[in-house]
């Protein structure tokens, strides 16, 4: 049988009309509203979790998921409802398990505290809850130690501080600025210390050492000796047109990207001139997944932790507006097919029908 253009035409008309019928306006959302969709599925009774497939809320993703919300303006669940999550979570001693009935962990208890501000709470009320009290002791007991002299005890600052232990005094410094909360730290050999981990050529022994130093520094307005070298290291560490990694040439992720992005903040770094920007963003924009969540590499899993991080990262580079492209969702994930061509498409076949049908 002879298949004219007209009834190409015709069949491709049809079936587009079918499928638009079938097929609900839903299937073409922004990321963001899949983003929510997303959060959404974590969402339960009281809290969140950090992924779909987890079974408990955690107050970490609950946290993450407060922190974001004014970003991409997502609806919160009752305020008196996270507050008594977060209540039913805190221990005796003041700080926080990131589930319940776990021990208090400091950074867990960081992040609750991020989360109520996030809820707007009233920075008096919550400094009767004993959170900062149990960072500033557990701090305490990192930093100093006892040292006995004849029948005299006194407290000894340690000189031989980790990275690690910088960074969790940097996060405490900032809650506790916020909270306008005193604390006892010898800031001179701290700052002495973060300045020692940068080597003469600008870059560091680790990235570690790196977030470490620049985070701390930044605290009290201070930069590296050479910002310059600190933010070549940091930029040394992009693997080619995509994200960046802890280690040269290994695989990057989007937690080190956002980590990097932070650093190169603090020191001031204008990111319209980081090379090749848009393959980075587009990188970031790649590991979000059809539920709307972003995953990690190697891990396919999408997490409140790593979308936290994948949505940080589009702020620190401008980028959220990349967030209300309209897609078309598939089950691999997304692809740039507008809604209006797929309904006004048939519009373009009327002249070329009507154009055969005259010269019959």
């Amino acid at each position: 049988m002879h298949v004219t253009n007209k009834k190409l035409a015709l069949t491709f008309l049809f079936s587009l009309l079918f499928f638009s019928m079938i097929t609900p306006l839903s299937v073409a959302r922004t990321k963001q509203d899949a983003i929510h969709d997303f959060i959404d599925k974590t969402r339960q009774d009281l809290g969140f979790k950090d992924s779909v497939q987890n079974k408990t809320a955690a107050v970490i993703p609950t946290a993450r998921v407060i922190q974001l919300a004014s970003m991409i303006n997502y609806k919160l669940p009752d305020n008196a409802d996270l507050y008594y999550f977060f209540q039913a979570h805190q221990n005796s001693d003041g700080g926080f398990g990131n589930v319940e009935g776990e021990e208090s962990d400091f950074n867990t208890t960081i992040q609750a505290l991020y989360g109520l501000l996030g809820l707007r709470t009233n920075v008096s009320i919550l400094i009767h809850w004993g959170a900062i009290e149990y960072l500033n002791e557990t701090l305490s007991n990192r930093i100093y130690y006892n040292q006995t002299i004849g029948n005299t005890t006194a407290l000894v600052h340690r000189t031989n501080i980790t990275s690690s232990e910088l960074i969790s005094i940097s996060d405490f410094i900032k809650v506790a600025n916020i909270f306008s909360f005193a604390w006892d730290f010898n800031t001179t050999l701290l700052i002495k210390q973060a300045l020692d981990l940068q080597f003469k050529n600008g870059s560091y022994a680790s990235l570690l050492d790196a977030e470490a130093a620049i985070t701390l520094l930044g605290l009290f307005s201070l930069t590296p000796t050479d910002v310059y070298g600190a933010t070549q290291y940091l930029l040394s560490l992009r693997n080619e047109k995509s994200g960046f990694s802890a280690i040269h040439e290994s695989t990057p992720s989007i937690a080190t990207t956002y980590k990097i992005l932070g650093l190169l903040d603090i020191l001031g770094f204008e990111f319209d001139q980081l090379e090749n920007k848009a393959d980075l963003v587009k990188y970031i924009l790649d590991h979000q997944d059809s539920t709307g969540g972003f995953f990690e590499e190697e891990v396919p899993t999408p997490t409140i932790e790593t979308t936290y991080y994948a949505i940080i990262s589009l702020f620190l580079l401008d980028s959220l507006s990349e967030l209300q492209q309209k897609e078309f969702i598939v089950s691999e994930g997304f692809v740039s097919l507008q809604l209006f061509i797929l309904y006004f498409l048939p519009i373009l076949f009327i002249p070329l029908i009507r154009k055969r049908k005259n010269r019959v």
